[in-house]
């Protein structure tokens, strides 16, 4: 993953009883999918066709707005910001407009053997309010 983008690369594993080998593929890596500016999705984990991520949101569960949300909320008119604790996260409870949701992705392999990753993300906790903890 860079930035954004979310890249594969092909490899191939090969074993006999004197050495083991790896190659890449002349197509690698290759770009497979890019998510929505600002999303800075990490913590995979894949399934088969589905990629789950994490990504700190507002709270409108909105990927394809955390870029604007943040352009706004650093441009809202303060120098500084005043806690009543020391900690931006105490207790496991984070402080600001943002928090870690649970996304997903279709994330498939086509005929051609390339990976895809889908446009269509879901929030399959939105309505909870349920957080990863930090």
């Amino acid at each position: 993953m860079v930035g954004d983008r979310i890249y594969a690369v092909s490899l191939e594993y090969k074993t006999k009883p004197e050495y083991t080998s790896w190659s890449v593929d002349s197509s690698s890596p290759y770009l497979i999918g890019i998510f929505p500016e600002g999303s800075g999705p990490y913590g995979f984990k894949f399934n088969g066709e589905v990629l789950v991520f994490v990504s700190k949101v507002y709270a409108d569960y909105d990927l394809k707005t955390i870029k604007e949300q943040d352009e706004a909320w650093d441009n809202r008119g303060t120098t500084a910001m005043v806690y009543d604790s020391l900690f931006v996260r105490h207790w496991d409870t984070y402080r600001g407009p943002k928090s870690q949701k649970l996304f997903s992705v279709a994330l498939t392999k086509g005929v051609d053997g390339k990976w895809a990753l889908g446009t269509d993300y879901y929030t399959p906790l939105k309505g909870t309010k349920h957080v990863r903890p930090p």
